[in-house]
């Protein structure tokens, strides 16, 4: 088990448990430094004071359990208007909407950056329409990163 599935296993009931939704974890090792970020999300949004619920509970467990061997920074966030996707799952509520899929490797035309209207996902794929009318299909595994494009129309 990776580390981030274990934090995810041992955070997601306390997140849930409080009433949020586990959007989605990040764990960055810098040179003199670590941070973990968790995401939360909720149906109206998510204010300073959750985040600072969510922290004060998520740091207890964190100091019982003792997961990372390192000295970390924890934050807590929203995952924000442009959020990227942690999980599949969350891809369906976005159907119709814009993203950016970056993938793990070259392929589809030697590109790793594609930018289009999320057509739909199913069996662990996801089918993407670009600027031109194309329909690009990834499978999920093949995705480095997604996430969602907010565009303000004046």
């Amino acid at each position: 088990m990776t580390l981030l599935e274990k934090l995810e296993h041992m955070l997601r009931p306390v997140v849930t448990g409080l009433q949020y939704d586990l959007w989605g974890i990040e764990f960055a090792r810098h040179a003199h430094s670590a941070t973990l970020r968790i995401y939360i999300d909720k149906a109206n949004g998510v204010t300073v004071d959750d985040c600072a619920r969510v922290s004060r509970q998520v740091s207890a467990v964190m100091d019982v359990e003792d997961p990372i061997d390192v000295a970390y920074r924890l934050e807590i966030s929203s995952p924000g208007l442009e959020r990227t996707f942690f999980y599949y799952e969350q891809l369906a509520h976005y159907v119709g909407q814009e993203i950016r899929v970056r993938t793990h490797t070259q392929g589809k035309g030697k590109k790793r950056n594609f930018t289009g209207v999320l057509r739909g996902c199913e069996n662990g794929q996801l089918s993407l329409q670009d600027e031109a009318g194309q329909l690009i299909d990834f499978l999920w595994s093949e995705v480095d990163k997604a996430s969602l494009i907010v565009r303000f129309d004046d």
